[in-house]
């Protein structure tokens, strides 16, 4: 880019601007500079674009075309070479798409987009407060590995209450038994939630998911003193821990976790 160059500004809307000055592409949130923008995902290899076909995101795309988000290189050995103010141009016509698409995070990287639309909710944009808890749970539903761990890292998954996660993620059945391994997590610790606040005691049961069925539970050191039945009823469950709690389990119990491949106790 010639030096002499003078900035330029891209208003998305009201909220939301890009702005480049001398090699720089900054994405500005109600007038304040939030991020720096890096390279674009800026072209599918004419003879791999077969593999995009069954793509649904971004994230996808570049995962399938072995692009590491900091140059523009693909598995296939090519670079390209774009001039700063056509990427700049680039940045402003996707951020415009995304906005046009209300917000669909499946338009941008997971961890653009995700940052981006919270900042906008908490500024008040009220396309991105209507649609934010909906774009966590849509890509938690749609069960891509990478975005899940993600969201899931990165905390975005304490924006949805106990009910909204449970059954976003999981199969309806197995849904109902996390809710009510909750409320048994609740009810042995009822005593101490009244005297520290229910906000400074996190009792939401912690798992992982395989193919929306429950494939671990780690419930270890929650002072339990009994576990409720219906946990043997996961019947995906391959690990569970619930070492460091002092829990004595009747033959019934132990018949229905014999299965598990993993079980601390």
């Amino acid at each position: 880019m010639n030096a002499n160059m003078k900035p330029k500004e891209f208003a998305v809307n009201e909220f939301l601007t890009v702005k480049l000055v001398g090699w720089d592409i900054t994405i500005y949130v109600n007038g304040e500079s939030f991020m720096l923008c890096k390279r674009l995902l800026i072209s599918f290899p004419i003879d791999r674009i077969h593999d995009t076909d069954e793509l649904d995101s971004i994230d996808e795309a570049a995962e399938k075309l072995g692009w590491n988000g900091d140059d523009q290189m693909y598995n296939n050995g090519i670079v390209y070479n774009i001039s700063t103010e056509t990427e700049f141009w680039g940045h402003c016509s996707n951020l415009q798409a995304w906005h046009e698409h209300n917000y669909d995070t499946r338009l941008l990287r997971s961890n653009i987009a995700f940052r981006l639309l919270k900042k906008l909710a908490e500024v008040g944009d009220p396309q991105a407060k209507k649609v934010f808890k909906e774009e966590i749970a849509k890509r938690l539903e749609s069960g891509y590995p990478p975005v899940v761990e993600y969201l899931a890292k990165e905390g975005y998954t304490r924006f949805l209450n106990s009910e909204e996660l449970f059954f976003t993620v999981l199969v309806p059945e197995e849904a109902e038994i996390l809710l009510e391994i909750e409320s048994h997590l609740f009810e042995q610790h009822k005593e101490n939630i009244e005297l520290v606040g229910e906000l400074d005691l996190h009792l939401a049961p912690c798992f992982t998911v395989k193919n929306r069925h429950v494939n671990g539970m780690y419930l270890f050191g929650c002072g339990l003193n009994s576990l409720p039945d219906s946990i043997g009823d996961l019947s995906y469950l391959e690990n569970l821990d619930i070492s460091f709690n002092g829990l004595n389990l009747s033959k019934e119990m132990l018949a229905k976790l014999r299965d598990i491949k993993s079980f601390r106790w």
